[in-house]
């Protein structure tokens, strides 16, 4: 199981903290490109190759990520390839209708009130689906 992680740059601190830590804290392995890809490597490639490996999209929500132009190209391949394994998770207050058209039509995880709920929300996406997620 491989958790795909689009996030905007700024917010890596938070990304890493909020869902990197959570997930791989219980056994779920994540893919995000701060970490994940190396100097000198080419990016296209390697978020290609990530994405379509993953099993699910998990899709950091910022006013940053609005901006971003990889952001928004990552979740139009996640609509097409991954739509119904796409986990939004509100990092930072900003409209989801800004996103895509689609993505209110899915339930998102809001980290901006209540951060230990947002976990708890967060894991249960793979304890639902059966995926062997440790328990905390």
């Amino acid at each position: 199981m491989s958790v795909f992680i689009s996030h905007a740059f700024e917010d890596r601190d938070l990304v890493h903290q909020r869902i990197v830590k959570v997930l791989e804290g219980n056994g779920i392995k994540t893919w995000h490109a701060t970490r994940d890809i190396k100097t000198s490597e080419l990016w296209e490639p390697s978020i290609r190759a990530a994405l379509d490996g993953c099993d699910h999209f998990v899709l950091a929500m910022s006013p940053a990520a609005i901006e971003s132009i990889w952001v928004k190209a990552e979740l139009d391949w996640a609509l097409k390839h991954r739509r119904d394994r796409i986990v939004p998770v509100m990092l930072r207050e900003c409209s989801i209708d800004d996103f895509h058209l689609m993505l209110p039509q899915i339930q998102f995880v809001d980290c901006c009130q209540d951060s230990e709920a947002a976990a708890k929300q967060l894991l249960a996406v793979w304890e639902q689906s059966g995926s062997g997620v440790r328990s905390t």
